[in-house]
């Protein structure tokens, strides 16, 4: 009976430590978590981004992120979220082969006005059909619309000896507060290039389309984009 009882508990013994042993083998499960996962912010802020093991907080620096569209927001090594223009993208944390992702909406402060509509190459009958504001004056290479509320004044077109489109112009009022909400329109989507005597010129961030904003004695306070 001794002996039987000695074989017992050494061989529950054998088969315990066996087992531990391969519980301690087993590789940990990565199962990351990145917070928050939907951002929603302005072309001027930060946002930091953590994550998570399951309900353990890890390091950022010790992942490989990624913004999706860099024009728009970078991110650092440390998960550092840097807005930069309008628009949407992705945020991602990458550790061992393993993703976590964050959606990022870089919204406006101001959205007082629908811009011109960007139909270069149109013919004027194209352009007419889109529009949707009341027609002011229309010539052989132009057209000209009533502004849709009272912070933009005008939106023009100009047209070719063919007649496609090959400029618009949006007018604005000149006094202190258009200025400052229409500067910040146009900074918060647009790459700022340079200031070529007195007129700022901007860069659409996507497409060859270029912007100059400027005050003109005739026109007034304008932004003329043309494609190049």
């Amino acid at each position: 009976m001794r002996k039987t009882f000695l074989f017992f508990a050494l061989a529950t013994f054998t088969l315990s430590t066996t087992s531990c042993s391969r519980d301690n083998d087993e590789p940990a499960v990565e199962n990351y978590s990145i917070s928050p996962n939907e951002v929603n912010i302005k072309y001027d802020k930060t946002q930091q981004f953590t994550v998570k093991n399951g309900s353990s907080s890890i390091a950022g620096t010790e992942f490989t992120w990624k913004s999706s569209d860099e024009k728009r927001g970078t991110v650092n090594n440390s998960g550092l979220l840097t807005a930069n223009k309008v628009g949407t993208f992705q945020v991602t944390a990458t550790k061992n082969g393993k993703t976590t992702t964050a959606n990022v909406t870089i919204s406006p402060y101001q959205n007082f006005f629908k811009e011109p509509i960007m139909g270069f190459g149109k013919t004027k009958a194209e352009i007419k059909a889109a529009e949707t504001r009341q027609l002011q004056n229309e010539t052989a290479t132009g057209l000209a619309y009533k502004g849709e509320n009272n912070d933009i004044l005008n939106i023009g077109y100009t047209f070719d000896s063919s007649g496609k489109m090959t400029s618009a112009i949006a007018i604005f009022p000149s006094n202190t507060t258009s200025v400052t909400n229409t500067t910040t329109y146009y900074k918060e989507r647009y790459l700022v290039l340079d200031n070529q005597n007195g007129t700022i010129m901007m860069k659409d961030l996507d497409n060859p389309i270029f912007m100059g904003m400027s005050v003109n004695p005739t026109l007034g306070f304008n932004v003329i984009y043309t494609k190049q």
